[in-house]
Parts: C-alpha cells; structure tokens; sequence
C-alpha cells in the first residue's frame, strides 16, 4: 500500500505550494486538502462500522484512503461558507458550519496514527504565551519582565518596575475577528495612561512587558533538529519598530548565525512544545543579549525561504518523509 502525505490547508496558502513543488520533485505521493473544498468538491465517506474513511475529489477523480497517510502538514484549514446553499437562514448556515467543524475535527482524530508537523492539537497547546514563556524561562532563554493581571495595582508596579517603557500583547494570537473577517492585533507600546481606565483593567487581564532596548529582530525558524535565522532590521521602519509585521516597508533581511547555545535551546522549546517545527521570534537587544518573545507554533517562513534562499520547505519536507 503506497503512503500518503497530506497537506491540509485552505486555496489561497502560498506557503504550501513551495511543499508542493518538493513533494513534486522527488516524486512523492501527496493530497492537498483544502478543508473549504468540504463537503461541495470534497466528499466525506466515513464507515466508522466498517473501519473505512475516505475522501473523493470530485473534480480531480480521486479517492484518498486516511489508512495510507503516513505524514500530515498542517497548515491554515478554513472552513466553507456554504454560500453554494441559498435556501437556509442565518442561524441554519451557522449551524452546518459548526457541524463541519467537527466533522473536520473527526479527520484529524482519524488521523492520529500519521506523522503530523504540526499536531494540531499540539499547535492549540503551544499557542499560549504563558506556557511559552514558562518553559523559555526553565531552560534559561532571557525573557522580558512579563506580567498578565487585571489588578491594577499590580499593572502599576510594572509601569514603576520599568519606566523606560512597556508593552502589550495578546496571550494568544493576535486575530479578531466574526466569521472570515479579521483583523490582528499586533504588540503595541503602552504607558500608564492606560491605568486612568481602571475600569477597563479590572474587566479583563492586561498582558505587559517591559520594552526591550532592540538591536534587532530575529525569526528563528526550527525544523527538528535545524534551526534557521534571519535578522530584520526593524528599527529601520518607525512603524516596525515595535513589532515589524506593522509596517509595510521594505526591512532589510540578513542571515545570521545564532550562539550555539541559542540554537540548542531553540531546538529544545520546540521540543518541549510538543512540536517539530516552530517560528521562534528573539529580539538582540543594544547589550547584545538574545531576548525570547514568542514562539509560533504555525509561523510563516516562506518569505524567509525566498528572501534568504534557506532550505527550509526541504527541510519540511525531508521531516514528513522521515516522521512518516
């Protein structure tokens, strides 16, 4: 029985055709689902009496056994609109959404015996901040002054603590959104202005750290045991200077070579995470210390792999052939 690797992600993910194009090249057997295709392209077909689940690409004349998938990329499934079904109000189109949701959640499970970069649930787990920032903290990575509280005496100790300024972020990530209209919400400096809404702290928990004196900013790319670095020269940008995916000039770009030390713990947090691949995002402050933010369960590196010529979809792909 010929092994599978499947890519499931939504139409418009540019990162995934740089997979698609190695997954070509060497001549592997691969499926890309994209999980808005379900149910009006794609066709579910679960016996669950008699052990078998499939998919049927209508338009491509394929049916995909989830016996033979070895290995899973996950990347940014999304789920249908159902703008194909007129005849259904509001809350009966919110209804079937919910109910494609878990009917998706069902592949996933159904998949348990393949190889995943990443597990989606172990994605889910890693996302939160608190928990990065706990075990960036026991395996001895550098991290900002952090607190998340919705007393305000204790917002006004950090603003006290550091008064060369802080910031604020989300504990996960930073989408807002109803439905598939969104915006982000991206890492802002704040002061103690803040604390005349007190109202507004006590209603619910800031998350705030103490502003990092940047050098620069690092994405740290790591798939299992490589890691790749890129440095972005934020401070170039007014807008980025905070967080660089503000802005929309042009930061230069620049490969460097991470201390082996940063690089051996990069390796291990990801681990840690449960994960396999992981965008890791360090700040080298004007003392030159490397400083942990945040680690991305499901960053993006495409453009890293394009700017910087890095290996990484290889690197990727050489993972899913061996986890598989």
């Amino acid at each position: 029985m010929m092994k599978m690797i499947l890519l499931i992600t939504n139409k418009e993910d540019i990162t995934v055709d740089f997979i698609v194009q190695k997954l070509k090249a060497r001549g592997c057997s691969y499926y890309r689902l994209n999980t808005e295709d379900i149910p009006n392209i794609v066709n579910v077909r679960f016996s669950i009496s008699d052990h078998k689940y499939e998919l049927y690409d209508q338009t491509k004349k394929c049916c995909i056994d989830l016996d033979t998938v070895s290995a899973v990329y996950f990347r940014r499934p999304k789920i249908s609109t159902l703008e194909y079904i007129s005849a259904i109000d509001n809350y009966e189109r919110q209804y079937l959404r919910n109910e494609l949701s878990f009917l998706i959640e069902g592949i996933y499970k159904t998949l348990r015996h393949a190889f995943w970069v990443n597990n989606v649930y172990k994605i889910r787990e890693a996302e939160n901040k608190i928990l990065q920032l706990q075990i960036a903290q026991e395996i001895g990575f550098t991290i900002p002054y952090s607190v998340i509280s919705n007393c305000v005496d204790s917002v006004q100790a950090v603003f006290t603590k550091h008064p060369g300024g802080c910031i604020t972020k989300p504990i996960k990530s930073g989408n807002m959104g109803i439905s598939d209209d969104s915006k982000v919400i991206f890492t802002s400096e704040i002061d103690n202005d803040c604390l005349r809404e007190s109202e507004r702290i006590k209603a619910f928990p800031l998350f705030i750290q103490e502003k990092v004196n940047k050098g620069y900013d690092i994405r740290c790319i790591v798939v299992g045991e490589k890691t790749f670095a890129a440095k972005i020269d934020s401070q170039e940008s007014v807008d980025g200077k905070t967080d660089w995916r503000k802005t929309n000039d042009f930061l230069p770009h620049d490969r460097i070579d991470l201390p082996y030390e940063i690089h051996k713990k990069a390796i291990l947090i990801t681990q840690r995470l449960g994960l396999t691949y992981s965008a890791i995002d360090f700040v080298l402050d004007k003392n030159g210390k490397y400083v942990f933010l945040e680690c991305n369960p499901n960053g993006q590196w495409a453009w890293i792999e394009k700017r910087l010529g890095y290996p990484i979809s290889d690197s990727i792909v050489d993972a899913l052939q061996e986890g598989g």
